[in-house]
């Protein structure tokens, strides 16, 4: 499995074909597991992640991000700050978690949870469930 670490700066990773784990660090990074059943963490500061093909879990991190999970079955959790997730071609699971969150479950059976916040949760294409908090 390639681990690839990304530095305090703006980085750009691509992972492989492989099973990859991808960690931006801090800064503004551009996040790509292409192939492969990948994690990939944004960390800190404002990051796009995208998944790819194969059944990923990505994991914002600290920051206003945006995150696709790609085609597979995904388990995607935006983490903290306000953040834009899309599901995609897979039976995938949205976590908003903390601040005001958009989630977009697109084709396949999907389950989104917008955490707390303001969230806006739209199912898409597939049969979706969603969960919503009241305080």
């Amino acid at each position: 499995m390639p681990t690839y670490n990304g530095t305090n700066g703006n980085d750009s990773i691509l992972g492989s074909i492989f099973n990859d784990s991808i960690f931006g660090g801090d800064g503004r990074d551009t996040l790509y597991g292409l192939d492969g059943n990948d994690s990939i963490f944004g960390q800190k500061g404002n990051d796009y992640l995208d998944g790819g093909n194969g059944n990923d879990s990505l994991n914002g991190g600290e920051g206003h991000d945006t995150i696709y999970g790609g085609s597979g079955n995904d388990t995607i959790d935006g983490r903290k700050d306000n953040d834009l997730i899309y599901g995609g071609h897979g039976n995938d699971v949205l976590y908003g978690s903390e601040g005001n969150d958009s989630l977009y479950g697109q084709k396949g059976n999907d389950l989104l949870d917008g955490g707390s916040g303001n969230d806006l949760l739209n199912g898409g294409e597939g049969y979706g469930h969603a969960i919503w908090w009241e305080r």
